[in-house]
């Protein structure tokens, strides 16, 4: 059975690591227009018509989830460690967890900024081609 955190760094993870690449890329515009129509088509696609959250909303509740999750997980261990370390017992095994868990913690952390950095950036380039192309259209409406 695959654990949330593996689901997270396998699936949820490089979904907007790499869609935020490549609009971030000093590529032409048709392209970046292309990845933005795609993740609209994909990401912000409804699964059922009763329903009014997005595929966009679910993957970074999950994102947040697996982030509490990992930081719960860091805070058991911590206290784990502790309490080895205080009662003088064998460290190393424990130390080795603590450090996976804040790992983890660290690598959630950056997911959930990227599920919001994407859409903060999509919805910010989206209004720049929509300002872009009424300007053009003023333009074109002043020289005829």
């Amino acid at each position: 059975m695959m654990s949330y955190f593996k689901f997270f760094v396998t699936v949820l993870f490089p979904i907007p690591a790499i869609l935020l690449t490549l609009l971030l890329l000093p590529l032409p515009t048709s392209i970046h227009v292309g990845v933005i129509r795609l993740a609209d088509s994909i990401l912000f696609l409804k699964p059922h018509p009763n329903l009014e959250l997005s595929l966009f909303w679910l993957c970074f509740g999950l994102s947040c989830f697996t982030l509490f999750s990992a930081y719960q997980s860091y805070d058991n261990n911590k206290e784990v460690y502790y309490n080895v370390k205080n009662h003088g017992g064998h460290q190393p095994h424990a130390l080795v967890k603590l450090m996976a868990a804040e790992r983890n913690v660290w690598i959630s952390t950056l997911g959930c900024a990227l599920w919001l950095i994407l859409h903060r950036y999509r919805s910010l380039m989206k209004r720049c081609f929509r300002a872009e192309s009424l300007l053009e259209n003023e333009v074109e409406k002043k020289i005829k």
